[in-house]
């Protein structure tokens, strides 16, 4: 994926990947076209990855943040810039120029 001109790998961040592909195939691209993380992201991205993906908050809510979390936090600095919320409704969708 590339953001801005920078080059952000994702081969070997399976969640992150998926999370992104699946924005792009159900072309969510502004906030009328957002998806909805605990209903259709996460479960789309658990059945790719094939194991649990998103762990609950402390407040016990899924947090799409988990996707891009690690301790290179260059993937953190993608999900801000490309993973966009529509409001507070819990879906989100990509920033695309």
């Amino acid at each position: 994926v590339y953001v801005g001109g920078e080059h952000f790998n994702l081969r070997t961040r399976d969640a992150a990947r998926h999370c992104i592909r699946y924005l792009v195939m159900m072309e969510a691209f502004d906030k009328t076209s957002a998806r909805h993380l605990e209903k259709e992201i996460n479960k789309h991205v658990r059945e790719q990855v094939k194991r649990d993906v998103l762990k609950p908050g402390s407040d016990g809510n899924l947090r799409i943040q988990h996707y891009f979390s690690g301790s290179d936090k260059i993937y953190l600095r993608l999900h801000k810039e490309l993973v966009k919320p529509a409001g507070r409704n819990g879906c989100f969708y990509l920033l695309v120029f």
